[in-house]
């Protein structure tokens, strides 16, 4: 990690420490682990390590590889065509992300990455882009990965 990403880890923590009180990360047993839509089966994860407050969003996409998340387009059109699917009790609970990094605007320091959201004025499920770099990334509001479950998997 570079000096400037360990600064700007650093003051991002001691920010959440000050305003948010946020405390280290604990997983939920109540919280939903896999979501079935369209004929697949994906895990839901959690991103963050246990005791970790926040990752930055570098650290986000080298995680999301770790845990093989989807990081795909496919995948996030393949929910939002599917969002019938999803359980009502997700809404407003889920938030989707898909750890690989786009650029929009050809510049590094645009970098975003895709999320699905219920929007709770549209009443549906929503994608979105969200900024990658110098933002630190939580559980808090329900953002997880999703792995695609291979077959092998499904009979386990």
């Amino acid at each position: 990690m570079s000096d400037t990403d360990e600064k700007a880890r650093k003051a991002v923590s001691r920010f959440n420490d000050l305003f948010y009180g946020k405390t280290p990360y604990e997983p939920d047993p109540t919280y939903p682990t896999e979501l079935h839509i369209g004929g697949r089966v994906y895990d839901i994860m959690h991103f963050l390590n246990v005791g970790e407050v926040f990752i930055m969003g570098r650290d986000l996409s080298k995680r999301g590889l770790e845990l093989r998340a989807e990081g795909n387009h496919t995948h996030v059109d393949f929910i939002i065509k599917n969002q019938a699917d999803i359980p009502e009790s997700f809404r407003k609970r889920v938030r989707f992300i898909f750890p690989n990094r786009i650029n929009c605007w050809g510049a590094r320091d645009y970098e975003y990455l895709e999320v699905v959201f219920w929007g709770t004025q549209s009443k549906k499920w929503c994608q979105m882009i969200d900024w990658v770099n110098y933002h630190g990334w939580n559980n808090d509001d329900g953002s997880r990965m999703v792995r695609l479950r291979t077959e092998k998997e499904k009979g386990q």
